[in-house]
């Protein structure tokens, strides 16, 4: 990925937080509550830089999400 170091942490940090809480939780309605995480901080970081493996990290997350979801 082509995105700044800043951006590219704070996607690290975010994915560490929500493996955590999902770890922690044993219901599948609220790992899928956190799991949705990852998919906001994709789309954040995307309100500010572009590039093209977020948008296809995007994507996924999104198509993984309604399918678990569903």
């Amino acid at each position: 990925m082509a995105i700044s170091d800043k951006h590219r942490k704070m996607i690290i940090e975010e994915i560490h937080f929500i493996v955590s809480k999902m770890d922690e939780n044993q219901e599948p309605e609220r790992k899928l509550y956190f799991f949705s995480g990852v998919h906001s901080i994709i789309q954040r970081i995307l309100n500010f830089e572009y590039d093209a493996d977020l948008i296809g990290l995007h994507l996924v997350l999104q198509g993984t999400y309604g399918a678990f979801s569903a």
